[in-house]
């Protein structure tokens, strides 16, 4: 079953509990508005992943696309991420889900970027319904550490789907030098063999 992946932050949403999901969609705490339904053109942006065994590479893509959490990894305030999977085959009707490839930097991966489009308050509302369905259900969320997070790096460094060369140093530094300490750190033992 495809999925439909995207970073959130847990403590922003609702436990579950046994009330009417309208209910509880009116209850949302603004902090859960803001912080996941950044939108811009009316389209909010998901990664895609075939089934659940693909969905480490959908969460590679996402984290291959900025360096926001290698700053905060380096502060010492990330030791993991979390992220909703979605079933494609839930998304609310009149929601049009967009193949629009997007900036990441692991190679030919841009292309399981997908758009939620045509959103309005109402198809919002609908879907932060599904949000908490899913959240509801435990096999909707996983929680990535940063250890699991490096082991997916260190496979794509390995396997050429990102190298440090392809990253800009003006524009995410911050993940250009952690590719490239996993790059010597791959190279280093390899030496030592």
């Amino acid at each position: 079953m495809p999925f439909l992946v995207r970073a959130i932050n847990r403590e922003y949403w609702p436990e579950p509990d046994e009330r009417d999901i309208k209910a509880r969609v009116l209850e949302l705490n603004s902090d859960a508005l803001n912080d996941f339904f950044k939108t811009s053109d009316n389209k909010m942006s998901f990664w895609y992943a075939e089934d659940n065994t693909d969905v480490d590479e959908a969460i590679l893509a996402y984290l291959g696309s900025m360096d926001k959490w290698v700053v905060m990894e380096k502060r010492g305030e990330f030791e993991r991420q979390e992220f909703i999977l979605l079933p494609e085959d839930k998304i609310p009707s009149g929601i049009e889900i967009q193949k629009n490839p997007n900036h990441t930097y692991i190679k030919d991966y841009e292309i399981r970027h997908r758009d939620l489009a045509n959103l309005n308050v109402r198809l919002i509302n609908e879907l932060a319904a599904l949000f908490i369905k899913t959240l509801d259900n435990n096999n909707g969320m996983k929680a990535v550490s940063k250890t699991h997070i490096k082991s997916m790096f260190i496979k794509a460094v390995k396997e050429n789907k990102i190298t440090s060369s392809n990253i800009p140093k003006s524009d995410n530094g911050a993940l250009r030098k952690y590719i490239s300490a996993i790059e010597e750190e791959i190279e280093s033992t390899k030496k030592a063999m």
